[in-house]
């Protein structure tokens, strides 16, 4: 059957950390952060994703580094259009003349009217032909290979770097769920709290980050420390301490239990019929902070039920908004109205 998407067709997930862009036939050729540096004198651009990434934190004044989407939503509609415009034109080497691509796009489960508009007009504006919403978490159990069309329970928790959302999905429609507005970032900020109130020493957010990434686990099995340095807030000079991982767990257990207690909330508010197929074939985590150590093991200790940890976790939107848009005629019943619709 006749696909109705062209070769300059994309799908784009514009995420709280990152953006990813996958072109029909070609897969995700752009993966970059989600943050933009700005001349506020000229009003120019002067960095994204990566080289932005690298100012954060070390700009003049004059440069203002900004991330234009939070928990998921577009907080910042201009800059966000104008990095979107950006990343095209980069992929298709080209200032877009000529080109109209049509575009799908993922929104969260709990998106207001308004939101999901900003979101719909960015990629109106940067040339869309045409645009297609899929809700974020179906895009990561296509993504995920989960049977959605069938009728059997498939549950998924996609989790973002400011986003977490907990989806029970049958017979391609939405059954059950919970939104988040938590995610990786959330366990950096935890961090940076825990060391300024029991150390009195100031941290950046990429060092809180490292520190996760380095020796957080949801189950310390082993003694781990590591040293960083920050800002004694007392003196206002560099100091260095050691952290262990036993006090990173302890920092992020609260805020993982707080996602455990909303997936139970989820298996509740499921029909029994679909609840029996959870407990029989289990639940998938993905995304980015999926990856955590120890996280699948304390995720089935808490709910007792099997924990599947996705193949590639933080590529698993963009990969099942690719499968979509390659093939649309067998998955279009996931995508929802536009406002106008």
């Amino acid at each position: 059957m006749f696909n109705l998407f062209s070769r300059s067709d994309v799908a784009i997930d514009l995420g709280t950390a990152r953006t990813k862009i996958y072109l029909k036939g070609k897969g995700v050729l752009m993966d970059e952060p989600t943050i933009v540096a700005i001349n506020t004198r000229s009003d120019q651009i002067i960095a994204i994703g990566e080289s932005a990434l690298k100012m954060e934190g070390k700009s003049p004044a004059h440069i203002m580094v900004t991330r234009p989407i939070n928990s998921g939503i577009v907080t910042d509609f201009e800059i966000a259009e104008r990095m979107v415009k950006n990343l095209l034109d980069r992929l298709f080497q080209t200032t877009f003349y000529g080109v109209r691509p049509r575009i799908i796009t993922n929104v969260p489960l709990d998106v207001t009217e308004v939101e999901k508009k900003s979101l719909e007009d960015i990629m109106w504006q940067v040339g869309a032909k045409k645009v297609y919403l899929i809700e974020r978490p179906i895009a990561a159990a296509i993504g995920c290979s989960l049977p959605i069309q069938d009728a059997c329970a498939s549950l998924i928790v996609e989790m973002g770097a400011g986003l977490t959302e907990i989806a029970v999905i049958s017979l391609s429609g939405i059954v059950s769920w919970r939104s988040l507005k938590f995610g990786g970032e959330s366990l950096d900020f935890s961090i940076i709290n825990y060391i300024r109130e029991k150390y009195g020493l100031l941290l950046g957010k990429r060092t809180a980050e490292d520190l996760k990434i380095k020796i957080g686990s949801a189950i310390a099995d082993k003694p781990i420390e590591m040293r960083v340095k920050g800002r004694d807030l007392q003196s206002g000079l560099p100091k260095e301490i050691k952290v262990s991982n036993e006090e990173i767990k302890e920092t992020i257990i609260g805020p993982l239990k707080n996602i455990v207690e909303n997936i139970r909330e989820t298996i509740e508010q499921t029909p029994p019929e679909l609840v029996s197929d959870i407990y029989e074939r289990g639940m998938v985590i993905s995304g980015g902070p999926a990856l955590l150590p120890g996280l699948v093991k304390f995720l089935e200790k808490e709910i007792k039920i099997p924990i599947h940890l996705a193949h590639e976790p933080g590529q698993s939107v963009i990969h099942g908004l690719g499968m979509v848009l390659e093939d649309f005629n067998n998955l279009k019943d996931v995508v929802i109205p536009l406002t106008d619709e």
